[in-house]
């Protein structure tokens, strides 16, 4: 299942924390659709990230991947997806001692926030704060 676009045009740090609030399922999407390119050997490194935590080698192709070139593929995902992938990369990688998943965790988050222009650290704020939420 592809992400869906819960939101139109430009969303603040603010509006995508009340989405995470209001979206308390895993699988529900929060943001707006963002794009992100990937290497070939970084969109391998994910895939194998991605099998370790017990998801398909498919699961990728739900995220309308694109070709940009024959080393360069790109991704769509909202941003509440994109980051907790992020996170359960970083959390994999120094499981692992894996810098390649450790670096390919903050080049995510980097590029969800670039791309939307958002603060990274507002949004970290944010996580943690849904994360404690929850965990009350």
């Amino acid at each position: 299942m592809s992400c869906q676009e819960t939101t139109e045009g430009r969303q603040t740090e603010y509006e995508f924390f009340q989405q995470l609030l209001a979206n308390k399922k895993i699988i529900d999407c929060a943001g707006p659709l963002t794009r992100i390119g990937f290497t070939s050997p970084a969109l391998a490194a994910l895939q194998v990230a991605l099998l370790k935590i017990g998801l398909t080698q498919e699961y990728l192709d739900n995220y309308l991947p694109q070709v940009l070139d024959s080393a360069h593929m790109s991704l769509e995902m909202c941003p509440k997806h994109w980051i907790q992938h992020a996170q359960g990369l970083g959390t994999l990688g120094a499981q692992h001692d894996n810098d390649t998943w450790e670096q390919l965790a903050y080049y995510i988050f980097r590029v969800v926030c670039l791309s939307n222009s958002w603060d990274y650290k507002e949004i970290l704020n944010y996580t943690k704060s849904v994360k404690s939420i929850k965990e009350d």
